[in-house]
């Protein structure tokens, strides 16, 4: 899984990769009379972890494609490592309708891939550390960014379930989204048929639901 790099990073991904390519394979000792010795181990270190270099050999390395880096940027990948965390977390506003809905109501793309995730107050220093470790970029309340990235609303308290394996916000609290937002008419209209909730819906949008269902 490729992450993102800092330009210094960068800028020497770049040469290797226009000198040796991606067949041809490098050593450490080739940025010698370029950067300092602990500079160039910072290097190598941050190319191979962030996954831009693979090692071949015991002192060999080759850089990885950067097609491949580049669609590794933009995979979907912030739910895998949400699950990695140590604190309690759920899935709102439209995160949490994605999820409830079963992915029938979808509002994301690998251009633009928000995540609206509600935390405790507490613990925003621990997941400002565990996300930057990760390399993924999150806001506080609210932001945006190309591809994935979290915005991250600190709370108090949680009120969250369980629903396929995703802790997600309560479903009364989902329903109160959907119902305050004209855009979400459809997704409001699945939740109804889901649950057998008693709230008002456009007929048109039910009947898109059964079809759907």
């Amino acid at each position: 899984m490729a992450k993102e790099i800092p330009k210094y990073a960068l800028r020497a991904y770049g040469l290797l990769y226009t000198k040796y390519g991606a067949e041809e394979g490098f050593s450490q000792d080739n940025l010698n009379w370029i950067v300092s010795s602990s500079m160039r181990k910072k290097i190598f270190s941050v190319l191979l972890n962030s996954g831009w270099i693979a090692k071949i050999s015991r002192r060999a390395y080759g850089c990885i494609e950067p097609k491949i880096i580049f669609s590794a940027l933009f995979s979907f990948k912030v739910p895998d490592v949400l699950k990695k965390s140590k604190r309690e977390y759920c899935y709102s506003k439209m995160s949490a309708v994605e999820i409830l809905t079963d992915f029938s109501y979808i509002q994301r793309s690998w251009e633009h891939s928000p995540y609206f995730v509600k935390i405790k107050e507490a613990d925003l220093g621990y997941w400002k550390g565990f996300l930057s470790k990760e390399g993924i970029p999150f806001f506080i309340e609210e932001g945006s960014f190309i591809g994935e990235f979290i915005i991250l609303e600190p709370q108090k308290r949680l009120s969250c379930s369980i629903y396929n394996g995703f802790p997600v916000e309560n479903l009364g609290i989902v329903v109160k989204f959907c119902q305050k937002n004209p855009l979400f008419e459809y997704p409001l209209a699945y939740l109804k048929q889901k649950f057998a909730l008693k709230i008002k819906v456009k007929k048109e949008f039910i009947e898109k639901v059964k079809e759907a269902m």
